[in-house]
């Protein structure tokens, strides 16, 4: 028997694969009556096929084949909800102003209609911009998965839509998730089922609900995302392309070990199973990838549009995320930095939003259920109310 929760707006079963730089993981969501069962998850890293002659795609695919095989999977669900790497598929907040010519006659179907087009269109055009002045990739090659109007204001006031309200400066909000046509096409070759839906965690984290204000920050193998919450909205996103790989590739290169006994070695120090004498020597060779990943993680939060102070609170997870030199220097040095006194930084996992999604049981493996490596994947799940 697997994982019962309430939910009874589920009308179908679902699997949720999150396909990342490093592994992928699988959760198998049954539809029991009016109730959601976790029938089954996996987790399988890339590097465990790469000294076989597969190129990247073709192991993607071999992983794919292997684990819908096993019999806990069988029967997996049509509906497929899929997550990709930020190096493939990305989210921004973009903000749009429009002025009205007659701010005082009151706004009717159609001509709300016609600003909201326009302000997406705009937003769009903006995040195309910004695309390009930073990686030279041209508009053309973008492809747009989800837009959603986060935020409307109409004359500085908040207003849930624009029809009946007068005023002239109509301002939005709108999240944006987009991906790289190329390559969101090879991945698309691969996953190849009868309905699949493409998620953002940023479309999760809209939903997440009961936790305080903060920083969240999925840690993955070969990036970081940056999220920031306030006011229980979503204000702004960003990520950087350094993950949890930079601290393998640096023991890989120190001790003369191959991709994946480097990562091995590197989870079984976060896990505290090594002795003390090597903890020190891990130590001196985590500490250069440290200095980079944060330096990296400053230089991205001064790029974000970001109003007043950070939250004091910051949420790691992601397979990174267990990694503690990592929450050492948020708590030592985003202090530091931002005069604050009390950071607080907290490994995120289902553990600790289970509440969120209505759980019944608890009777999961604490290998999920303490694991930041399996939070994007039920942040996948839980952004279906929003697709």
């Amino acid at each position: 028997m697997g994982l019962l929760f309430w939910e009874s707006k589920i009308k179908k079963d679902f699997l949720v694969l999150d396909i990342g730089s490093e592994a992928i993981k699988f959760a198998f969501l049954k539809k029991r009556r009016d109730e959601v069962e976790l029938q089954a998850w996996a987790l399988e890293y890339l590097d465990e096929y790469k000294s076989s002659s597969l190129n990247e795609e073709e192991i993607i695919r071999k992983i794919i084949s292997r684990t819908l095989k096993r019999p806990e999977f069988k029967r997996f669900p049509k509906d497929v909800l899929l997550g990709l790497s930020p190096s493939i598929l990305k989210a921004r907040i973009a903000f749009v102003s429009i002025q009205r010519k007659n701010s005082k006659v009151t706004l009717k179907k159609r001509e709300a209609n016609l600003i909201q087009v326009e302000a997406l269109a705009e937003a769009k055009e903006k995040i195309s911009d910004s695309v390009f002045e930073s990686f030279g990739i041209l508009p053309s090659a973008l492809r747009f998965i989800y837009v959603k109007v986060l935020e409307i204001k109409i004359d500085g006031y908040p207003v849930s839509c624009l029809e009946g309200y007068k005023g002239q400066d109509i301002e939005f909000k709108v999240l944006l998730t987009f991906a790289l046509g190329q390559s969101l096409q090879r991945i698309e070759n691969i996953v190849q089922f009868q309905r699949v839906q493409i998620i953002h965690l940023a479309q999760g984290l809209l939903n997440l609900i009961g936790l305080e204000d903060g920083v969240f920050l999925d840690m993955g193998g070969d990036a970081t995302q940056i999220f920031l919450k306030k006011n229980d909205k979503l204000e702004e996103i960003g990520d950087f392309e350094k993950g949890g790989r930079i601290f393998s590739q640096e023991i890989s290169e120190t001790l003369g070990q191959r991709e994946r006994e480097a990562r091995e070695l590197k989870e079984r120090y976060s896990k505290r199973e090594l002795g003390e004498e090597v903890r020190a020597k891990m130590a001196q060779i985590l500490a250069k990838p440290q200095i980079n990943w944060y330096k990296n993680l400053e230089d991205a939060i001064k790029k974000l549009n970001i109003s007043g102070l950070l939250p004091q609170k910051f949420y790691l997870f992601g397979g990174g995320a267990k990694m503690p030199e990592i929450k050492k220097s948020l708590e030592d040095e985003m202090g530091n930095t931002n005069s604050m006194r009390d950071v607080e930084v907290k490994i995120l996992s289902l553990k600790d939003y289970y509440h969120s999604l209505s759980l019944r049981k608890e009777k999961l493996p604490f290998s999920i259920l303490d694991n930041p490596q399996y939070t994007p994947a039920f942040l996948i799940f839980y952004a279906r109310e929003n697709i």
